[in-house]
């Protein structure tokens, strides 16, 4: 479906060339492009065929009613006898000539090899076609046939008012003598300049005989100082219209084979893989996380993600997995036999799980902490430091998220934060920016990318998330910016969420600390807490940048 919608995008771009108007210093200027194909079928020509193709520039400018034209041509001759080339021409030229512009015959000189002073010139029709139903072009009358379309290049379709003239006349020339039938097709805008060409001939010995040979030529204008409209009824149609049935057939079909339910088997039972939730939520998944995981499913709801579940023939669900689309990684919550495949069936490389193969590398791992006894705290902290977040510092902070895990201050890269606040508790810490003891942490930094975020005279200190889910929650996300380590501010960004979740009713929370993160190690050996289990980030290899789970 892409290389379809690239092939798509790549010939309309090229067939811009035929839409732009050239800026010019001339009345009228105009390149187009030439091309005519003589195929033997019977009798002399059997076998034989010719190839032409040419280019040419025309500039004219006019003078009264006196049309001066100079014209740059270039074409190439081949001439072949059962696919061997018995001949070949290439030639350069530079024609001029002058022509009524009243009435668009010609005054000295003749258009190419056309030297038949008085017929009509072939590329203008001096005052468009209001008010006529015929038009003379060189040596015939053509009937003006009223607005038509024509695939310039074979790619564009350009609209303008078409001019047909169809006949017969005896040939006798170099190609010999033989009765010719054609029909000549122009295309012209409304003020009377050319757009395209096709015309067909074909000749035969007599006029009842076999075909000895046909002529096909086809013109198009690429680039002129005058407008030409393209058809977009017609561009919809054939290359976007056709996409989007394709689209509407093929994707429903791509989903089902892409998510349709597969059976795996792990520790000697057979699993479903599916991309859903069942209707009844019956969860059996041995891991601390297990009270946290509808509100897992709210929160991958709300920030477009979706899930992939394992179950048994009973429904219950012995495996899942949330998924961030936006993201290289995902959480699984399952057995170790079932996170190689369920990660598979997911289509991601990089997971968060509390079990994984060897098959796996693992990454980074990390204990699994319980904060007991919740209620039964008593919980103060500094209220004048800490707001809820919203609003005004949402942009920052999403600035301050990206540079600690991406080195980069791009809000974009940190946009789960954006979706978080809409389900999650969250906080963040300031302090005025002038204060002292602010001015003293940040003295020492050099680099102004190092600096904090700073909105409205505020600088940003630190946030930190919590996922409610009855009367349990999740603690994560806990940033504090390098300059204000050390200062009190993680504990209080923690003290302050579990002061928002007890008076939700949780008992206790659970939270992951990395080998590497002592400062998180010494925040939480001030509570009631209590050992959890594992969590470990696998994958296949190392990411390019930190990774943290949100």
């Amino acid at each position: 479906m892409l290389a379809l919608l690239a092939l798509a995008i790549i010939l309309n771009l090229v067939g811009l060339q035929y839409v732009i108007q050239v800026a010019s210093e001339h009345d009228l200027e105009f390149y187009y492009t030439y091309t005519w194909h003589v195929q033997g079928n019977r009798g002399d020509y059997y076998g034989y065929s010719e190839d032409f193709s040419g280019t040419g520039h025309y500039i004219v400018d006019f003078s009264g009613n006196v049309a001066s034209v100079v014209a740059d041509v270039s074409w190439e001759f081949k001439a072949m006898q059962w696919g061997t080339t018995i001949s070949s021409t290439k030639v350069s030229n530079t024609t001029s000539f002058t022509y009524n512009s009243t009435n668009g015959r010609y005054i000295s000189g003749g258009d190419q090899e056309y030297t038949p002073v008085g017929e009509n010139v072939w590329f203008h029709v001096p005052g468009g076609f209001s008010g006529i139903s015929t038009c003379s072009l060189l040596d015939d009358t053509f009937t003006v046939s009223g607005e038509s379309t024509a695939w310039a290049g074979h790619i564009m379709p350009m609209r303008g008012i078409g001019l047909v003239a169809s006949g017969q006349y005896f040939r006798d020339d170099d190609y010999g003598q033989y009765h010719a039938s054609y029909t000549d097709t122009y295309l012209f805008t409304q003020e009377g300049f050319l757009v395209s060409e096709i015309y067909h001939e074909s000749d035969s010995s007599y006029p009842s005989g076999p075909v000895y040979f046909t002529l096909d030529s086809y013109l198009y204008v690429t680039q002129a100082s005058y407008a030409r409209n393209v058809d977009v009824a017609t561009l919809l149609l054939a290359y976007w219209l056709p996409y989007v049935l394709l689209l509407l057939v093929v994707f429903p079909l791509y989903d089902k084979a892409r998510w349709g339910a597969r059976t795996i088997k792990a520790g000697g039972q057979l699993f479903k893989l599916h991309y859903s939730v069942p209707p009844e939520l019956v969860f059996k998944i041995d891991s601390p996380y297990e009270p946290l995981m509808q509100s897992y499913l709210l929160r991958s709801r709300a920030s477009g993600g979706f899930t992939v579940t394992a179950s048994d023939n009973a429904g219950v669900m012995h495996g899942i997995g949330i998924v961030d689309p936006t993201e290289d990684f995902s959480t699984f919550f399952c057995t170790k036999e079932m996170l190689v495949p369920m990660m598979k069936y997911a289509g991601v490389t990089q997971a968060f799980c509390d079990a994984y193969p060897s098959s796996l590398q693992k990454i980074e791992e990390y204990d699994v902490i319980r904060v007991n006894n919740i209620q039964h705290m008593e919980i103060s902290y500094d209220a004048g430091l800490i707001k809820p977040l919203d609003g005004k510092y949402l942009d920052p902070v999403m600035k301050m998220v990206a540079y600690e895990d991406h080195g980069k201050a791009d809000a974009k890269l940190a946009r789960w934060v954006k979706s978080a606040v809409k389900t999650d508790v969250a906080f963040v810490a300031t302090a005025p920016a002038g204060s002292e003891w602010v001015v003293n942490c940040v003295s020492d930094i050099r680099e102004q990318k190092l600096l904090p975020q700073v909105v409205d005279g505020e600088v940003i200190i630190g946030v930190g998330f919590a996922t409610p889910s009855g009367n349990c929650a999740w603690l994560y996300g806990l940033y504090v910016h390098p300059a204000f380590r050390n200062t009190g501010m993680g504990k209080t960004l923690v003290l302050a969420r579990l002061a928002a979740l007890k008076e939700m009713g949780v008992e206790h929370a659970i939270t992951e600390i990395g080998d590497w993160n002592s400062p998180a190690k010494r925040i939480y050996k001030r509570f009631e807490t209590e050992p959890a289990g594992k969590i470990y980030f696998v994958g296949k290899k190392m990411p390019k940048v930190k990774i943290r789970r949100h």
